[in-house]
Parts: C-alpha cells; structure tokens; sequence
C-alpha cells in the first residue's frame, strides 16, 4: 500500500476538477447564444432564443479553476457556480458584434498599404458581400489598377471580377445577369486557376471563361470601396473581404458564404471582417496581419445577409448552425467542448490499493445534438480505453443520476458486452434501475488484450505499447421532447465494476451507486461510505477511488503512487481544492515525470 498517512482532504471535498456551473440568462434577445470561455477558445453551450422566451438557464461544465466565461460578446465573472447575466437591452437585436461598412460613393474607402507586396503568380481568389446602393462602375476590392485583379461593379454589366497577366492583357468576367437589385446582399467570389476564370454570385457559378497565363505584378496598395483612392468610388455595403493565391474551389465558396473563414486557411493572404465597430484602423485577421485605414466609411449594423443563409430553414443561420443542411439538428453540445476528458480508477475498493489510478483509464466525450428549439436529439458518447492496470477483468457504466427522461424513453446502442452477468432492457439500458444507466463495456481486456504473458495494457514501461480502442455508444431521444436540463450530463455518474462482480461498484467521491450495487461493501476494509449522510467511496481520510480529470490526463507507471507524479495533487486535496486546482498540468514543478507513464 503507498504512503497515503500524510494526506488528508477536508470532509466535505469532492475531488472534483470540474465545475458545473449553472448559467441564468434574462432578457434574452432573440438569436443565438453562445457560452464559451472567457478567450472564447472553447465552446462550452449553444441554444436559440425564440423572441418570446425572456429567460433561460443552462449548465457548463468547466474546468475548477475557471472563474470567468463569455456569453456571446459578453464577459462574465463566475459566483460560487452561478452565473446571473442580463442582456443590455441595446442588444436586443443584435447577438453576436457584427458590423459591415458603409461607403458613401464619393470619398470613403479602406487603404491597404502593407499589402503593396502581396504577389500573385498563378492563382487568385477574391470575396466579398455587398449591397449596392447606386447603379455604378465601381471597385469592391482591388490589388492595383489597370494592372491588377480584384472585384467590381459595372454600371450596365453588374457584378465582375477582373486580372491583367504578364503580357499585357486582361480579362474582365461578368456574372451574365444585368444590372443587381439594389440595397440587396449578394455574396461575390471571383477566382483564376491558371486555366480558367470563375465568378460565383450567392455561392452558384455564374460563368467561366477560359484563360491562361502569369498573373502581372504590381507593387501598388490594396484597396476596397475604391480604385486606389482616385475613382470608382463603390456606394453601399460591403463585409466580408477575402484575397488569396490560391483559386478557391466552389465547395470552399460555400464554405465562406455560409460560414466565413478563420484566418487560418492555406492560401489566405487578407481578411477584414470590419467587426471592430469604431475607429480607423480595420483588422486583417488573416495571419498576414495587412491592416487597413478606414478613410471616411462608416460603421454599419447592418449585416442582414447573415440572417438570411438559413439553407435548412430551421430559423438557426448557417453561420452557427452545425448542420446546416438539417432542420431537425442545430448545434453540437460537446462534454468537454474539445478533445476527451479523463476518467481514472483504482479496482481494489474496498481496499485503497496501490493508489496510481491506472486500473482503468478512459477517455470520455459526450456530444449532445440539439434543435433548433433546444430539444434534444441524441447523444454520442465516445470512451477511449488508453489503459487497464492489474489483472481484473473490469467494465465500465455510466448512469444518468440528474436526468428525469424516462428509461423508456432513451433508445441505447453501440455497446461492447461479452459477459452473461449484464442485463440489458429491450431499449438498450440496463435493467432494475432507477436511473437511467448504460453499460458501455463489461470486460476491457476483451476490447485491449494484453501482451501474452504481461498483466495490464499500456502501463508497464518497455512493454509494447497497444493502440486505445474505441466505444461510441448513441442515445437517441423521442423527437422535440426532451432538453438538456433535462437530460442534465453534467450530473453523469460513471462506474467501473469490478472484476464482472456485478454488485461492486466504484464510483467518483459522494458519488451514489446503482441500484444493482451491493451496499455490503460499505464500512469494510478501507471504505467509510455513509449511504444515509449521502457519503460514498471515500477513505475515513477522505480520499476517493476514481477521479475525473479535465484533458488528456497523463497516467501513471504501474505501481507508482499518483501522489509521486503530481506533487500538487497533495497540497490541492489538503486545501480542498483552494489551492492548485490545476494540479494536473503539465507546468513546472507540478510533476515528477519519471513516475508517469511512457511507451
């Protein structure tokens, strides 16, 4: 047994490194709203707000030490795991900051200087919405001149796009279709790929033209609204601005029509959003960084085109809809919002065992899709096995202690059991429960057999390494019924059952087990669960068997206590989670990495 006699968490810790925090909403706009964290690098919830409900309530599991999220442009503190947030009214109409640019016709446009050595050899691709209001010859977007490429207007011809090549032509493709309506947004893409010139209105090809030849170089500035200043000065909106080497395939045109880019994507040499809503300078968020100087246009809340891209006609915009091409799913609800978190258990309950948490070690991630009216569809929950410790032939369960969906009404498939002592109902869940539970496998050593002769998977450094394998288990739910309070994963329960004794259950700390667990285990060897108190799985120093860990969590070596790979864990669990609650980082003096597990 390791050294534990030192260790001795506070009565009421629950070991947890998550935080379920519970977040109120009022005066909601109608839109999307967006629960992410305070740098808006993960996800965590996405619902619609219809324009009659006022108020709303959501839970975000969040890593402990989180103190903060953002609710679409707002951020927001957290308060002992509550989040109380009134939108301003102002915003009313408006759910994410999103702004387009106004040009007057006569002397506004963006200058691009720092784009003067933007060079195009082969390929090009320029983009843009717009919305004119005057039948004009003008310029949308220009890399030079008379020598350069880029998209306009014509006066009688309407939309066009245009390059000049090394010898001393040009070419100059219209969409075909006259005159555009006026105060209207269209979505333009012009592209060359060395072959041919394309120009796609509202994301449908409109007409090629064939074309060969080396783009010409100029080294003059890039400029939108105008002709470098001088002339063709384009009166309406304009957002949305993209340049590239590259020619963009028609699929990549949707793509940036329905979705616009992230300023990561091969190819993009600028993209100006014009989202900053004031001031002169407008950001290219492309990694290029040629930022423009606004020259007497102005900021405009008018950005109705990405309202009216609603392929499926669910009511939710392609910009934030995850499936835009089904009207019976909308959004992706990810626990955790990115990657897997980390389930860890010690199988020798109800003695404390060697305490390196390798029994079993899973990676978790439940995907919950719903509608566009926040009803939820189904379910995919993914669990990796990275690791099984020891020689007990362990499953693993999950039950879904906070939901109140009935059992009858959860269909359940993708488990892997090759046991007898598993007891399924016709639906997929386990039998003689009172919550609703699924087992998503009963021996892991039937999924990851071990090398011949060696006890354990992927613990023992030196022994050959075996690929984690993979259970995807779906829940499927009766149509617009059901939401995700309802539901309410973020109360998940999961278990590891011991060496197929059906009756010996380990659970996270105050956890409560199934209703097929045997209570005979209580109060002996080391346990000192109190059913009555709501205590369970806990040690008399209040240690637990089975932790949750945010990420990828780096395990440990057989037999090498948890305690001497992460020397924050100690002074974390001492202060009931006051202190380091990143204990499990890999930053520095938080490890001791000789005790870790390597291939």
């Amino acid at each position: 047994m390791p050294d534990t006699s030192g260790l001795a968490a506070p009565n009421q810790f629950n070991w947890s490194s998550v935080n379920n925090v519970v977040v109120h909403l009022s005066n909601l706009p109608a839109g999307v709203i967006r629960i992410s964290s305070a740098d808006n690098s993960e996800l965590y919830l996405k619902a619609m707000a219809d324009s009659i409900t006022t108020t709303m309530e959501m839970t975000a599991v969040v890593p402990s030490f989180t103190d903060s999220l953002m609710i679409n442009d707002f951020p927001v503190k957290i308060n002992a795991g509550n989040v109380v947030f009134t939108f301003p009214s102002r915003k009313k109409e408006s759910m994410v900051t999103n702004y387009s640019m106004n040009f007057n016709g006569t002397t506004s446009w963006i200058k691009v200087s720092g784009a003067t050595n933007l060079s195009f050899t082969s390929q090009y691709s320029v983009s843009a919405w717009v919305k004119p209001g005057l039948q004009q010859t003008a310029k949308i977007i220009e890399k030079g001149d008379w020598d350069g490429l880029g998209l306009g207007q014509d006066y009688w011809n309407g939309w066009q796009t245009s390059v000049a090549f090394t010898d001393g032509t040009s070419s100059v493709v219209d969409w075909g279709a006259g005159r555009p309506v006026l105060n209207q947004w269209y979505h333009l893409a012009g592209t060359y790929d060395g072959a041919h010139i394309k120009l796609y209105v509202d994301g449908v090809l409109k007409k090629t033209v064939a074309a060969t030849g080396a783009i010409r170089s100029n080294g003059r500035i890039t400029s939108i609204g105008s002709d470098a200043g001088a002339q063709k000065f384009f009166k309406g909106l304009i957002d949305e601005v993209t340049i590239w080497n590259t020619a963009l395939t028609a699929a990549q045109v949707a793509t940036g029509r329905t979705n616009g880019y992230t300023g990561g994507e091969s190819g993009l040499k600028g993209y100006w959003k014009f989202n900053e809503g004031s001031g002169a300078t407008c950001l290219d968020v492309s990694t290029n960084h040629f930022n423009g100087t606004n020259i007497s246009a102005i900021y405009s809340t008018d950005v109705s085109y990405a309202l009216t891209v609603d392929t499926d006609q669910d009511g939710v915009p392609d910009t934030y809809d995850d499936y835009p091409l089904d009207p019976a799913r909308a959004f992706n609800n990810g626990l955790p919002s990115t990657g897997y978190n980390t389930l860890l258990f010690e199988d020798l309950w109800p003695g404390q065992g060697d305490y390196d948490f390798n029994d079993l070690v899973v990676g978790y991630r439940f995907n919950t899709i719903t509608n566009a009216q926040n009803k939820i569809v189904e379910t995919y929950a993914t669990f990796v096995i990275r690791a099984i410790g020891g020689s007990f032939q362990n499953g693993l369960g999950v039950q879904l202690t906070g939901s109140t969906i009935p059992q009858a009404a959860i269909t359940c498939t993708g488990y892997s059991l090759h046991e007898n002592y598993i007891s399924l109902l016709s639906n997929g869940l386990e039998g003689s429960q009172a919550h609703p539970t699924f087992i998503v496998f009963d021996n892991g050593y039937k999924i990851m057999p071990g090398q011949g002769g060696v006890t354990g998977v992927n613990v023992e450094p030196g022994v050959p390494w075996i690929t984690p394998d993979t259970i995807r288990i779906h829940l499927v739910y009766p149509a617009g019924t059901y939401t995700l309070g309802q539901l309410n994963l973020a109360a998940f329960n999961p278990f590891l059952i011991v060496n197929k004794t059906r009756g010996r259950e380990v659970h996270l700390a105050d956890y409560p087990p199934t209703s097929l667990a045997s209570q005979a285990y209580f109060e002996t060897v080391n346990d000192d669960s109190k059913p009555a108190s709501g205590r369970y799985y806990k040690t008399k120093s209040n240690l637990p068997w089975a932790l949750n860990i945010p990420g990828t969590f780096s395990y440990m070596s057989e037999r090498k206590s948890i305690l001497s790979g992460y020397l924050k864990m100690t002074p974390w669990a001492q202060s009931g989670g006051t202190q380091y609650p990143n204990w499990y980082l890999d930053l520095q003096g938080y490890r001791n990495n000789a005790n870790l597990y390597q291939p």
